[in-house]
């Protein structure tokens, strides 16, 4: 992880005066004032915000605020809380933040951290600090569930199990097909994968031309699945459901029907805030069971990993086990090699070439969207015989 510590270089803000103490900051400001960083930027998937402080009245809120700023320098407020403090006056806080997602999702280029006090009170400022990337933790590997099954002359099929824990047997080859994603489906213009260069360069394109070389008459629909991953509501299920979705323009539940015989979710992506995580482990199953009961003979299988796998990993093993969903761990692709680059072109909603933003570079690029594409290719079992 790396660290970069602002302790001497905080910047008084809203008439604060600052004066530097052997152990900490002191900062005095009228009302609304306090400290902040400078502007900092991050292509990592996690930040983390780690502040200590003291006030010197019990009576006087502390208040912390982190807010981006888009290309033009507009700012938005991303978050901000009123620290709870000790008997002490003592307040800590450890707060983590996506700026990959925000770049996406909220046109961030930069950020900043604020952290003020009443006016008339002290604020002795002890640690002011940002961590990047996340430290590497021992997880659970996945067990490796696959529904291929195999006759005695040979032929594959797919086991399917339903909500009332029967399983059925359904084709190997789809003839139904629906894509569940996020910008590394539909991130370039609403349209294809963020940071592959064309439509014909993305993970689902590739996936759809082997589906289609063993079955030419297979049909395909695709959801913009982030409204559902950026959820902090317990309602995040039924609202993606019942909401025009931001790609078919329709009720995403209009997607699905009893002929559909494969949904490949590729989502958790953006699942990046204890809010999110606690919205994410409490409402999938009913996601997936909704799913299942608009499709029940689809196979489901879940692509996940690139982003923030940390924050969903365990909770898709359970799920996995729970309604036999082969899952597909795209994380130990995630590298250089397989990442965008600054500079790179890509083709807009009129076919004209434009340079993607640096913001968006962690994403897979076409050789990312490639290996992404065979991962997936070889869990359904068609790949070229």
């Amino acid at each position: 992880m790396k660290k970069t510590d602002f302790f001497n270089r905080l910047i008084p803000c809203g008439g604060a005066r600052l004066t530097a103490g052997e152990n900490y900051i002191t900062a005095e400001a009228p009302a609304g004032g306090g400290v902040c960083t400078e502007k900092f930027k991050s292509l990592e998937d996690c930040v983390t915000v780690n502040i200590a402080a003291r006030t010197t009245a019990k009576e006087a809120d502390v208040s912390f605020k982190l807010c981006s700023y888009d290309e033009s320098g507009a700012e938005t407020v991303i978050y901000a809380e009123t620290l709870e403090k000790d008997n002490d006056n003592c307040c800590a806080l450890s707060y983590s933040f996506d700026p990959v997602s925000l770049g996406v999702y909220k046109n961030s280029v930069s950020f900043s951290v604020f952290l003020g006090s009443e006016s008339g009170a002290q604020l002795h400022i002890k640690d002011f600090y940002i961590t990047e990337g996340v430290q590497l933790q021992d997880m659970a590997e996945a067990e490796a569930i696959c529904n291929i099954i195999i006759d005695e002359k040979g032929e594959k099929s797919v086991q399917v199990k339903q909500n009332n824990g029967e399983v059925i047997t359904v084709p190997l080859v789809p003839k139904k097909v629906v894509f569940i994603g996020n910008s590394i489906l539909l991130g370039m213009f609403n349209t294809y994968g963020m940071c592959s260069t064309d439509p014909k360069s993305d993970y689902a394109y590739h996936v759809q031309q082997a589906i289609l070389a063993r079955n030419p008459s297979c049909t395909f629909k695709k959801l913009h699945g982030s409204a559902y991953e950026h959820s902090e509501t317990d309602d995040s299920v039924e609202n993606w459901l019942s909401n025009d979705n931001i790609y078919s323009q329709r009720p995403a539940r209009e997607s699905f029907d009893e002929d559909t015989d494969l949904v490949i979710i590729q989502m958790t992506d953006n699942v990046n805030t204890d809010k999110k995580v606690t919205v994410f482990k409490n409402g999938v199953d009913r996601f997936v069971m909704s799913i299942k009961d608009m499709c029940p003979k689809a196979r489901l299988v879940w692509v996940y990993g690139w982003y923030n796998k940390f924050n969903s990993h365990e909770r898709l093993l359970e799920l996995s086990r729970e309604h036999s969903i082969e899952l597909v761990d795209i994380s130990g692709l995630r590298c250089p090699e397989n990442e965008s680059y600054s500079g790179q072109l890509s083709l807009n909603a009129e076919g004209d070439e434009v340079v993607v933003k640096d913001t968006w570079i962690t994403h897979p690029g076409n050789k990312g969207m490639r290996a992404i594409a065979d991962k997936i290719i070889e869990t359904l079992g068609i790949a070229e015989r």
